[in-house]
């Protein structure tokens, strides 16, 4: 399985980085094999159509010109060379953090593009994996080369620069790492756990009430959304909730009724029981999950909150 490593830049402006404003303006990316060779690369500008002009500040961050970009073909045509370049056989995603994810279903989103899910469903985030293996908090690609002795080279904020030095990261930490985060798993054939078996261990999880365990399944910045209550984010808010609403509770049981899942996202219908000494509250529930490199990112349940009130209430 090849390793399809992957660094975007997008359009950016001083004052206010608006999400939904931003545009890939560059994809940057290195093929490695099994052994963590690099095969091959890829790189093309991107022009920008929804504000074609690039701010003085995205130029002076990223290098990248406005005659650079003028000269570019727009996105629909630079993704498809780009899934061309990448081809029929198996490979694995891998990008430093979620961002070029997300911004890759933003200029699908915004051309029209199906997007690949494909790319999502077996993305390796060697962010995510680089903080757990070193026991640092999340830190920026160059911060990573610092920490590990490696020199940065190119010009920082280009696609194709930046995912060289990712590479490299990569090709130091990946053979050290052991289990599913090692290069045997990960560059290899070998089956990768499925965003909806991911969901259903982590409904399997609750019956102990073993909050450490329960909440490893969130990534550090996830979103927890019981609506209609307000949402949590982070692991610790999460975790912080959970002990809330499972005082006094002797065992919680999530009985999947029925799941299906569409890339990385993962639907449930459930009915959940909490069992205390006097009383079982038995309450249905529909539930979304989004699961990202093994990591739950976002989980919004919704039930009925007076469906669950009614059955707190002593007779």
């Amino acid at each position: 399985m090849y390793l399809i490593v992957v660094d975007l830049e997008a359009s950016c402006w001083e004052a206010a980085w608006v999400r939904h404003r931003m545009e890939i303006i560059e994809i940057g990316a290195v093929r490695l094999d099994e052994q963590l060779t690099v095969v091959d690369e890829f790189d093309s500008f991107v022009r920008p159509v929804a504000i074609p002009r690039l701010s003085s500040f995205c130029t002076k961050l990223t290098t990248i010109t406005q005659a650079q970009v003028d000269a570019a073909d727009t996105f629909p045509d630079v993704f498809a060379r780009f899934l061309a370049w990448i081809g029929p056989k198996p490979y694995r995603l891998t990008t430093w953090g979620a961002f070029d994810i997300g911004q890759f279903r933003l200029d699908c989103g915004r051309h029209g593009l199906l997007f690949p899910e494909q790319l999502a469903v077996d993305h390796l985030n060697l962010k995510s994996k680089f903080t757990k293996w070193k026991g640092v908090r999340r830190v920026g690609m160059t911060e990573a080369l610092d920490l590990l002795g490696l020199p940065h080279t190119g010009t920082h904020h280009r696609g194709i620069d930046d995912a060289r030095n990712i590479v490299r990261i990569a090709q130091v930490m990946l053979p050290q790492l052991s289990g599913p985060d090692g290069v045997a798993r990960t560059c290899s054939v070998a089956r990768v756990e499925q965003p909806i078996e991911t969901v259903e261990r982590f409904c399997k999880a609750w019956p102990e009430l073993d909050l450490d365990k329960i909440s490893a399944f969130f990534s550090e910045d996830a979103v927890y959304h019981n609506i209609p209550l307000a949402p949590v984010t982070g692991r610790d808010a999460i975790k912080a909730t959970i002990a809330s609403f499972t005082t006094g509770v002797d065992r919680i049981e999530f009985e999947i009724l029925h799941a299906a899942a569409n890339g990385n996202v993962v639907l449930t219908e459930r009915v959940d029981r909490f069992f205390s000494l006097d009383r079982t509250i038995e309450l249905p529930v529909m539930g979304t999950f989004e699961v990202t490199d093994g990591s739950i990112t976002a989980w919004r349940d919704y039930f009925d909150l007076n469906q669950f009130l009614s059955q707190t209430t002593t007779p």
